[in-house]
């Protein structure tokens, strides 16, 4: 009775308020937490949290922004990218935000996801070729108490199985001078890690690139160091970030951005090397070359490595069995990618040929029987877009030379403010994802197959409604008993606005398919989760935020039945322009694992962090950013986890022997 009263207040109560738009750390934290709940998040989080707090803190000006320039924002689609360079050409330049909503395929939503990461410049500078020198420099150390049990020594002679500092320190300097020079910089040690990057004594992994963009010339861009190539609709080649459709907005179309400089702590998903862009308005073409050392399992036979059975994607390094796979594998990107541009139509083309320095084998495991084996692989795609008044066709086709292709199809339809999207996939057994990162149910998307539909309108004023169905089915479970799978995933979300101070918003979700028992891992158990998601925002006084949510969630697997609910208040709290407090209290009960939940916490600028809950507990977070002034400042954070129904927390290495756990995160920025 007292969830279903929590559930009831959250949608229903309302209180007078001032209205403020929403900040971008809002609708950050909302694309984050529903790539969470929809499994679309690598290991770490906060590798897609820096990317979108780096948009969000380099914004970018909407009467000065290129058509790739407005590709570089995640939650714009092509056609509304299109359709503020026609507005511009036809009009001139924007005056006012408001004039975003008068665009056809604008909607209340879409203008408040655009202005987290762009804004409109109402000053009469026009000059945006003045010469300027800027730092952006930022420093992170991150602490865990109690310790966990991989830092104590067992006894006098066995030592500890982490071999670093339970400390974890983070530094990013991003440097510019006018529009044409970047240069960046990221080093990171990870708790428990030993120091052992390139002499550098602080730090565990190194990242750095520079940067020139002559803007208006021949040479569109040249980088040298760590940067992401994203092409097409990720068949093809598409390394780092990439939002999953349901998080922003209703279409699965990809906005390839090219060629970028990478400023992630990932220690994977990066290319490293040389990378030049050039062309005219209508053709444009890229080639880079990368060398990267990889971590990977190896066979090892009389002390000889004879070949990589898998290829790490963790990247930790603290014990003395995870850095014999450290640095195992060198691979080799070598790629190019041309790209034409007539009015509507887009049309790209590119190959790119990976080589590893150790042969990949399966080592006879069923479920690695159709996965790449030999040294090396070619990839070959092309893909196109085609842009009408009230409808867009895309796609992708791509080959690799280990006999394996993938392709898609979609189309996009504008039918007077209701969106609808529908896309077919196929990806051939043997398909894997090397550099590639498609839209796609499973991690590994060979073998599958899937139709999309997705309808988003705004019936009413100040409602909008998003609803989509993922259809799927996988000739090879990947990881577990190899056999044909299928199922479906259905989302609904509906948000309104009750008035210029409160808004809610109701998020149903359904999935629904087949799995390996959890019992008996050779046999096939249909799988069902469902989740019932409420959250009431309010702007209670214009310095005092608030947010409510709560969830119930369900699961079943056969005879097995399983529940998980929990419930928490956000509050925002501005004192002034120098000092901002952030707090989060969450409760939540859920049967075991595999009701868990996930939820964003609030959290410091380009970190992001996402407890998975499950059995008996709360969790509470508070946040304080103090500015010291317009160079400096400061970020105080600290968590609590308790939980109500064991004395232990996690297990192995990282075991906790309490009930509880704090972090502690101490961050500075020094911008110039």
């Amino acid at each position: 009775m007292l969830r279903r009263l929590a559930i009831i207040l959250c949608v229903t109560a309302t209180v007078i308020a001032k209205a403020q738009d929403v900040p971008s750390n809002s609708i950050i934290n909302q694309i984050v937490e529903e790539m969470a709940e929809d499994g679309t998040l690598t290991e770490d989080s906060e590798d897609e949290a820096a990317e979108l707090e780096n948009l969000a803190e380099n914004r970018l000006d909407l009467n000065k922004a290129t058509l790739d320039d407005l590709r570089h924002i995640l939650t714009l689609t092509e056609r509304q990218a299109q359709y503020i360079i026609s507005y511009r050409n036809r009009y001139g330049e924007f005056r006012s935000e408001s004039e975003l909503l008068t665009l056809p395929g604008f909607r209340n939503d879409d203008v408040e996801k655009l202005l987290a990461f762009a804004f409109v410049d109402k000053s009469d500078n026009k000059d945006n070729r003045k010469k300027y020198f800027g730092i952006n420099a930022l420093g992170r150390i991150q602490r865990t108490f109690p310790k966990a049990k991989g830092y104590k020594a067992k006894n006098d002679s066995t030592a500890a199985a982490f071999l670093g500092s339970p400390n974890k320190y983070y530094l990013r300097i991003l440097a510019n001078y006018g529009n044409e020079w970047q240069g960046g910089f990221v080093a990171e040690s990870d708790a428990g890690e030993p120091v052992f990057s390139h002499g550098i004594s602080i730090t565990d992994f190194v990242s750095g690139h520079v940067a020139y963009t002559p803007r208006n010339k021949f040479i569109k861009k040249i980088i040298a160091g760590h940067f992401s190539a994203r092409y097409g609709q990720g068949l093809g080649l598409w390394n780092g970030f990439s939002a999953d459709v349901s998080a922003i907005q209703s279409s699965i179309m990809r906005n390839g951005t090219g060629i970028t400089p990478n400023m992630s702590a990932s220690e994977t998903d990066y290319l490293r090397g040389v990378a030049a862009s050039m062309g005219t308005e209508k053709i444009r073409f890229d080639v880079f070359a990368s060398h990267t050392d990889g971590d990977a399992s190896t066979f090892i036979d009389e002390d000889t490595v004879l070949y990589a059975t898998s290829i790490s994607v963790t990247r930790y390094h603290r014990t003395k069995n995870e850095l014999q796979k450290r640095n195992n594998m060198q691979q080799m990107l070598f790629g190019a990618y041309a790209m034409y541009t007539k009015q509507n139509l887009t049309i790209g083309a590119g190959s790119n040929y990976w080589h590893s320095s150790l042969a990949m084998s399966s080592k006879g495991e069923t479920y690695k029987k159709f996965y790449p084996s030999g040294k090396d692989v070619t990839t070959i795609h092309a893909d196109y877009k085609y842009r009408h008044s009230i409808f867009s066709l895309y796609g992708e086709i791509a080959w690799q030379s280990s006999d394996a292709w993938a392709a898609m199809q979609a189309a996009d339809f504008d039918l007077q403010g209701v969106q609808f999207t529908i896309g077919i996939r196929k990806f051939g057994r043997r398909y894997y994802d090397i550099m590639q990162n498609p839209f796609s149910r499973a991690s590994h998307p060979g073998g599958e197959s899937g139709l999309y539909m997705a309808l988003a309108a705004s019936p009413f004023k100040n409602t909008e409604i998003l609803a989509n169905v993922n259809i799927f089915s996988n000739s090879w479970l990947l990881y577990q008993k190899p056999a044909p799978t299928s199922g479906y995933k259905a989302r609904f979300k509906i948000t309104h606005s009750i008035d210029r101070r409160n808004s809610i918003a109701l998020v149903v979700r359904h999935d629904d398919g087949e799995d390996a028992d959890m019992d008996d891992k050779t046999e096939i158990a249909r799988t069902k989760r469902s989740s019932f998601k409420e959250s009431w925002t309010t702007q209670l006084t214009p310095k005092l935020r608030l947010k409510t949510s709560a969830e119930e969630i369900l699961y079943h697997r056969g005879s097995f039945r399983s529940k998980g609910f929990w419930i928490s208040e956000e509050a925002k709290f501005e004192f002034n322009s120098h000092a901002t407090v952030t707090a989060k209290l969450t409760h939540f009960d859920t049967d075991d694992y595999y009701s868990r939940a996930y939820t964003t916490q609030p959290d410091v600028l380009y970190a992001m962090t996402m407890p998975m809950l499950f059995g008996h507990g709360i969790a509470a977070t508070a946040m304080t950013k103090l500015t010291i002034n317009r160079h400096i400042a400061i970020w105080l954070w600290g968590s609590f986890m308790n939980y109500l129904d064991r004395d232990k927390i996690s297990s192995g290495n990282t075991e906790l022997n309490s009930s509880h756990k704090t972090e502690a995160k101490i961050q500075m920025r020094f911008k110039l």
